[in-house]
């Protein structure tokens, strides 16, 4: 394995590409707080409350290009940093890592790099993955989506977890798109949201 040591962590910029592949566990906002905040004590609209609840949630995760509920996502690098720069994962906040994974130079297989070869820096947003102290990235078979981490990210597993301006954020939303009745569809972005909305969400943007 060849390559250069880290020594003073900066980020790379290299283009990636990003796939969910875990949903998260559970939703922001409860079934019981939506209808709680729409004055509703029926069960006929539960499941157009929980689409709207779901199409929101990702209205805002979109919106401040971040995770909220803990979510596996797995990112794909063309090759490691050069130098010593790190690796900078998006979706905020990052929780863990699970793995790093490259395809060897020599023969194509796909590898794990070993978890004490480098650090994960949780405290940053965006999260990062830097060398260990003396360490290298390795050396990558030139192809497309070379490296694969798969990640954790998010404000923890529970909607307890999640921020309170962002709870209220969903609710104006949730409400605003049941009195209007604008068609909502799961994994599209929630038009003409309320400014209300977009200001409380604003303080937790990443840019």
């Amino acid at each position: 394995m060849t390559g250069r040591r880290g020594v003073n962590p900066a980020v790379s910029d290299q283009p990636f590409g990003l796939t969910l592949t875990a949903e998260p566990g559970t939703e922001p906002l409860s079934i019981t707080d939506a209808k709680a905040h729409l004055r509703i004590d029926t069960t006929d609209e539960d499941a157009y409350i929980d689409c709207l609840i779901i199409a929101s949630r990702q209205f805002a995760e979109t919106f401040m290009k971040r995770s909220i509920i803990d979510q596996t996502w797995t990112l794909f690098l063309d090759r490691f940093p050069s130098d010593d720069q790190c690796i900078q994962l998006p979706n905020p906040r990052l929780s863990s890592v699970a793995s790093v994974k490259y395809n060897q130079e020599v023969d194509g297989l796909q590898v794990v790099f070993d978890a004490a070869k480098y650090i994960v820096d949780v405290n940053r947003e965006p999260g990062r993955i830097a060398l260990a102290f003396d360490q290298i990235w390795p050396d990558t078979r030139r192809q497309i989506n070379a490296v694969e981490i798969e990640f954790v990210a998010g404000y923890g597993e529970s909607d307890e977890d999640v921020p309170d301006e962002i709870r209220h954020a969903i609710k104006i939303m949730v409400s605003h798109l049941f009195e209007v009745r604008e068609p909502v569809i799961v994994g599209t972005i929630v038009s003409n949201v309320p400014d209300s909305a977009r200001a409380l969400l604003w303080n937790h943007r990443t840019f």
